[in-house]
């Protein structure tokens, strides 16, 4: 993906929360560019059945 013009590194963020193996609360962002990297965290909670 580097050769192609993107960062070494293209997503960040953190597992906030984790409950095996009920639930999995992440954020992430991407950083493929200024624009996309300054709209901020998303949050994405899985509840597993």
């Amino acid at each position: 993906m580097v050769s192609m013009g993107m960062p070494e590194v293209a997503i960040d963020g953190e597992v906030v929360e984790s409950d095996p193996p009920r639930k999995l609360v992440q954020t992430y962002r991407f950083l493929f560019n200024e624009t996309t990297k300054s709209e901020g965290f998303t949050r994405l909670t899985w509840e597993i059945e």
